[in-house]
């Protein structure tokens, strides 16, 4: 049963989805196999990562009138940052800084970016592959079966 352990909490949890869970609540009135369809779209957060990612990404990301409304020296900086091929946007690197400084709140690629960045920053994870359960990967969804609610002793 000690498989099942993190399952049997969230399953009786008062609170629905549990704390630090996303997605749609267990109801009293769901069928067995309405709360395992809850539970593998569950999602929870992720540890951060590494923002590695290549400039044609970032590139793709820049609005060109944005770009083109750039001084030419801050045009030379996204150059010269785009020409670097393989870029670290992780929280308190220098290419971020810059980035955030040329690209302020409140543009479009500030947007773009910053949805990018929170990919990272701030990623989400499968319930399921974060308790170690049937998943389809680390993003989901979830593969549980009601033959898991059985075995677990819910039903």
């Amino acid at each position: 049963m000690a498989y099942y352990d993190a399952l049997i909490v969230a399953w009786n949890s008062a609170t629905q989805p549990p704390a630090g869970v996303t997605g749609s609540g267990l109801l009293a009135g769901d069928t067995t196999a309405q709360k395992c369809a809850k539970i593998n779209g569950w999602t929870m957060a992720g540890p951060a990562k590494q923002m590695l990612v290549n400039s044609t990404v970032i590139y793709n990301l820049i609005v060109i009138s944005e770009y083109t409304a750039l001084s030419a020296a801050n045009q030379t900086i996204v150059n010269n940052l785009l020409s670097m091929g393989l870029l670290d946007g992780s929280p308190g690197t220098n290419v971020r800084s810059r980035i955030v400084q040329i690209f302020p709140s409140g543009t479009q690629t500030f947007t773009n970016l910053s949805n990018l960045a929170k990919t990272y920053d701030t990623p989400t994870q499968d319930w399921c592959f974060t308790n170690g359960y049937s998943t389809l990967g680390v993003n989901g969804p979830g593969n549980l079966t009601v033959t898991d609610a059985h075995n677990a002793g819910l039903v």
